[in-house]
């Protein structure tokens, strides 16, 4: 078992990672990528509002600390949710950034993507 203090570590350093990440696809990957391929406006509008999401479970976390049954819950839901955003982006945008050129002012994109 892990102490408290390693999980609640653990913890903040992960949603610190998740949310820095969701920020940089915000205002940098995805813009780019609705650029160059307006048929993924949409699929693209559905993350943004999943990381809303994501930000608001994420906020919520701290101050269940005290209430297991209800941060098992909120755990849950967020398990829920960042599995299916990681298939949705894995199976509709990984193609897409696999194809990009990297010589061709991807800089924001490549520093926004590095968390994963």
């Amino acid at each position: 078992m892990v102490p408290d203090d390693e999980l609640a570590v653990f913890c903040l350093s992960f949603c610190t990672a998740v949310t820095r990440h969701h920020v940089g696809e915000d205002r940098e990957v995805f813009p780019v990528l609705a650029a160059r391929h307006p048929e993924l406006r949409s699929f693209l509008d559905a993350l943004q509002r999943d990381h809303v999401v994501i930000a608001s479970i994420l906020g919520r976390l701290n101050d269940l600390v005290g209430d297991s049954v209800k941060l098992g819950q909120e755990l849950d839901g967020l398990a829920a949710v960042l599995e299916t955003h990681f298939i949705g982006e894995e199976k509709r945008l990984a193609g897409v950034l696999n194809a990009l050129d990297p010589s061709v002012g991807l800089t924001p994109l490549t520093e926004a993507v590095e968390f994963r």
